[in-house]
């Protein structure tokens, strides 16, 4: 129990210091010299109510501040920001009149195709562009206007423009609605009829490949078990006994926690046997150990970056073992009558964790601990076997988040 509320604060530690910190992606931008600029930018300032974005060349390196007017361009993590030379609606428009003026700005692509969407967020409201070959970006233009009458009048000229340079010509726009999820269907299906290739920028979506580590890992595990017959009320034997352990590991980092923290599934393959030479009611024993599972376990794993290529982790889970092949077992005679006790598969739920140390982002050393009471019966005995189960592995990443 103390160990689970050691690892539960040093989750929420993490979990802390991450919401309290900026969250870094890796990223680029493109400076007004044209220079490509590599590294990593804070989602959390890329946004355009503020003027200007936080970059680090590094982790481990301090943040500096990048304004908007010296990008002209910007990508990281689900954004992309492009800036043009935009036609923007002037507030001395009117209900009866239209004035259009000329500014660079920087605008972020929600899709990019032939036909392009753009939009800018302000105050929580969207404002969009659209360009298409041989056209600058324009304002898609909706407004309200306060008429003579007091009376409030909106203007929809969008749906003028979308019909006109944005329609494959049997689409019918008059109850299109000024909002993002249908303007970037309107710009999907202009450029599928005009067999453009397209992709959308979104963000960082819910749950996403990008975000998943695969790896494939083997160490030593060193195997520590005792057996009791409760009916005896004695022990029957203890074992140890070092064995090759192989397992395949799947991540899921959560990215609105700047990748702290990840909900991991492990299976793994186990196999080994032993001996022990017990006197046993007098009685001089050899008790054999037959063992071998493919042990799983589902859990949580805490990360704290050490530097640019190099992550420390912690990790708990909860394990369930099945047998299989041989299964478990313990073979012995006692009194003259022999027994096979074996695993009752209801209760091998137990506690896992483990420590590790992530370098070059793909290469893991480890070490995991297993406790678990397992109970053994056959017909006429019954057995609580207490095991603990310590392995020292190494772990490669074939799908990496970090590369």
């Amino acid at each position: 129990m103390r160990y689970t509320i050691l690892f539960l604060f040093f989750i929420s530690l993490l979990s802390f210091q991450a919401n309290a910190q900026e969250m870094f992606e890796r990223g680029y931008y493109i400076n007004s010299g044209q220079t490509k600029v590599e590294g990593l930018i804070s989602l959390n300032s890329v946004t355009d109510s503020e003027p200007f974005i936080l970059f680090k060349s590094t982790y481990k390196s301090d943040a500096d501040t990048v304004f908007h007017k010296h990008i002209n361009e910007l990508k990281v993590s689900g954004f992309k920001y492009i800036r043009n030379e935009t036609r923007i609606l002037s507030s001395e428009s009117t209900l009866e009149e239209e004035k259009f003026f000329r500014q660079s700005k920087l605008l972020k692509v929600e899709l990019e195709g032939r036909a392009v969407l753009y939009s800018i967020e302000k105050d929580e409201k969207y404002t969009f562009y659209y360009s298409v070959p041989g056209q600058v970006p324009e304002q898609l233009v909706y407004a309200q206007y306060i008429r003579n009458d007091g009376q409030t009048a909106r203007k929809n000229t969008f749906r003028d423009q979308l019909s006109e340079n944005v329609n494959c010509g049997d689409q019918n726009f008059s109850s299109l609605r000024y909002n993002r999820f249908e303007l970037i269907n309107v710009f999907k299906a202009y450029n599928e009829c005009s067999d453009s290739d397209y992709k959308t920028y979104q963000g960082i979506p819910a749950l996403s490949w990008k975000y998943l580590n695969i790896g494939l890992g083997t160490g030593i595990s060193g195997n520590f078990v005792e057996s009791t017959n409760t009916v005896l009320d004695t022990e029957i034997a203890r074992f140890s006994t070092i064995a090759p352990y192989f397992e395949v590991d799947v991540e899921y980092l959560l990215p609105s926690i700047n990748n702290r923290i990840g909900f991991f599934f492990t299976g793994g393959y186990l196999q080994f046997s032993d001996s022990d030479q017990r006197t046993i009611l007098g009685s001089p024993q050899t008790i054999d150990l037959t063992y071998e599972v493919i042990q799983t376990s589902i859990g949580v794993r805490g990360y704290l970056p050490l530097g640019n290529q190099v992550k420390a982790h912690a990790e708990l889970g909860f394990g369930r073992d099945f047998e299989v092949g041989k299964g478990i077992s313990i073979d012995y005679e006692l009194g003259g009558n022999g027994y096979n006790d074996f695993n009752d598969p209801q209760m091998n739920g137990h506690l896992t964790g483990g420590l590790g140390l992530t370098v070059f982002n793909r290469y893991i050393l480890e070490a995991k601990f297993r406790h678990l009471n397992t109970r053994l019966s056959d017909i006429s005995s019954d057995q609580k076997v207490k095991q603990g189960i310590l392995t020292i592995g190494f772990k490669y990443l074939l799908k990496s988040y970090y590369k």
